[in-house]
């Protein structure tokens, strides 16, 4: 297949001539351009980076850790600065783009997130699903954010004192799928915040029909659980005692799990070979 090279002008802008063919298959510029005017979120002057390319700066942030704000937005244009008319072109500071990121806000990329992030898994991917439903999993971890007054006060610190962390820190629970680790949904809260009382809204939110959900022990109580399963009309499985162990909404369908003599551990634990036996049920 024949190539041929892009031919730029001295009257063309740079921002127009930049693209990110591999970020725009999975975050296309229309989806993108939508999201911003619908959040109002385009700025009133566009300089030599508009808030289109920003959204797809602040995604790229998260694949090159390791370099810093402006090495990431170097490392984006440096094939298109080979083919610049202008040699002395001069890319922003990071001071400009933490400017543009602030100007950019969070409500685009949230309701990106939401468009884009969905189950990838198909039913020949391995370990995606059991029983016929969708696994997916539910679990919580601590992350660091910036060290500034502003997150400090919201997010706090784990300990205090001498013993203090170095950085606030960020309590993140997160809904994936097992077969292919895509994260469908996350809750934030300050790091002092249990899972306990953001595992809920995920259930609420984001679980959907088909889908098999995985949690640590005493993450929901039977309590709750029996209320968001009546509440959203779901089901859930229910182990040989009749407690609730795994919340899903499967349809009509309500798992009793029976121990297997030879398993060695509780018939809920991933991976235990357990005897499965169904009956149609409504919780």
């Amino acid at each position: 297949m024949a190539l041929s090279i892009q031919q730029l002008t001295d009257d063309r802008k740079f921002s127009h001539a930049l693209r990110f063919e591999v970020l725009e298959q999975l975050c296309p510029r229309e989806l993108v351009s939508e999201l911003l005017s619908r959040c109002h979120a385009w700025g009133e002057r566009e300089r030599s980076l508009n808030q289109l390319l920003v959204v797809y700066y602040v995604i790229a942030l998260s694949l090159f850790r390791r370099l810093n704000l402006a090495e990431v937005l170097a490392h984006l244009v440096r094939g298109l600065r080979w083919l610049w008319p202008n040699p002395f072109l001069r890319l922003p500071t990071a001071a400009a783009l933490v400017y543009r990121r602030r100007q950019l806000g969070t409500p685009v990329l949230r309701h990106l997130f939401q468009h884009v992030c969905r189950p990838m898994a198909t039913e020949q991917s391995k370990g995606a699903f059991r029983f016929g439903l969708r696994l997916m999993a539910i679990d919580g971890t601590l992350d660091e954010v910036a060290d500034t007054p502003a997150n400090a006060l919201y997010f706090g610190r784990l300990s205090s004192g001498k013993h203090q962390s170095p950085f606030p820190q960020v309590r993140c629970v997160y809904l994936a799928e097992v077969g292919t680790h895509a994260i469908v949904d996350a809750v934030f809260a300050p790091c002092r915040v249990a899972e306990q009382r953001l595992a809920p809204l995920l259930l609420c939110r984001a679980v959907q029909p088909g889908m098999l959900v995985l949690m640590d022990r005493g993450i929901v109580s039977a309590a709750e659980l029996s209320t968001l399963v009546h509440q959203q009309q779901a089901h859930a499985p229910l182990a040989s005692e009749g407690r609730p162990i795994h919340p899903c909404r499967a349809g009509a369908l309500r798992w009793q799990l029976s121990r297997h003599p030879a398993s060695g551990g509780a018939a809920c634990r991933a991976g235990a070979r357990d005897r499965v036996s169904y009956r149609t049920a409504h919780c």
